[in-house]
């Protein structure tokens, strides 16, 4: 019995010496870290925007080229072959980079400032080569009703409305001279026929 009345004391001991030593603790400032602080606030959560994945920055992009025009250069030239020309570059140009005429080229015979075109041949002919005469023959109207500028006939261009002989053997002779035409409008431009001519027969030609 008294061994049991012993131990009661001990628990009723216990129980008043812990709720004193936690008031002994607060008024001394050091609150055990399991309870919170009077008056903290809870510690605050974070509601940043998560950092977006940044996406690879593509090459830009280089403008596009203007289209090259094929050109082949032979004959007389220090290295004939097939150049890519820009729109609106020249038979110089074309020279120049076939590496130039040889000493023997009769560039007499070329127009250097026309305008060169895609797929065109420039045949520099030599000093000693004979003009070769258009064959008769040669450039058939298309289906269209059309004429090539570049194998017309005399009798060809002699037919189309205000022409006539003489101004179709100028046309031949200048292409002749100077090579194929570039473009239909080069008859009105090196005044080989006039306005009012170039307006009657402009639809009825093409260059290709």
């Amino acid at each position: 019995m008294w061994s049991g009345l012993q131990n009661r004391r001990v628990q009723m001991a216990a129980a008043v010496a812990l709720p004193a030593a936690v008031i002994a603790l607060v008024l001394a400032g050091r609150v055990p870290e399991v309870l919170p602080r009077a008056g903290a606030q809870p510690a605050a959560v974070s509601l940043a925007t998560p950092t977006p994945v940044l996406v690879a920055a593509l090459p830009a992009r280089s403008p596009t080229a203007a289209a090259a025009l094929k050109v082949y250069v032979s004959g007389a030239v220090r290295a004939p072959g097939v150049y890519s020309l820009a729109p609106g570059d020249r038979v110089e140009d074309a020279l120049r980079l076939a590496g130039g005429p040889e000493e023997d080229a009769d560039l007499t015979r070329l127009n250097l400032a026309q305008r060169v075109r895609d797929e065109q041949q420039i045949h520099v002919p030599r000093q000693r080569d004979p003009i070769q005469p258009v064959p008769a023959g040669a450039g058939p109207a298309d289906d269209a009703g059309t004429i090539d500028l570049t194998t017309a006939t005399l009798a060809q261009l002699d037919a189309l409305p205000g022409v006539g002989p003489v101004t179709a053997r100028r046309i031949l002779d200048y292409r002749a001279q100077h090579g194929p035409f570039a473009q239909v409008e080069d008859l009105r431009t090196l005044k080989l026929v006039t306005q009012a001519t170039y307006e009657k027969i402009k639809d009825k030609l093409v260059v290709r």
